[in-house]
């Protein structure tokens, strides 16, 4: 698999989708460490009675896996930031 969304980062992972989502929006571009960039973006049409679709971003799975070993470092530093 090369890229995911936020769902299928969650199911490769093993955790919550919300806690991919809580990584997407807390290390955004103006922290040290931002998440990865989506480099795709997949319209799904929905069944529902007015056909809303929705956009859904995809992430390089490699590039997610290197932030998230990088991510504890991280999180020691904004951690120490925020007590100065």
């Amino acid at each position: 698999m090369i890229g995911a969304t936020p769902t299928e980062l969650a199911e490769h992972y093993r955790l919550s989708q919300s806690t991919v989502y809580n990584w997407i929006k807390e290390w955004d571009d103006s922290t040290d460490h931002p998440f990865p960039e989506a480099f795709a973006k997949i319209q799904f049409r929905s069944d529902n009675a007015w056909h809303w679709t929705r956009r859904v971003p995809v992430y390089r799975l490699h590039a997610v896996s290197e932030w998230r070993v990088a991510l504890p470092a991280a999180r020691k530093r904004k951690r120490a930031e925020a007590q100065r």
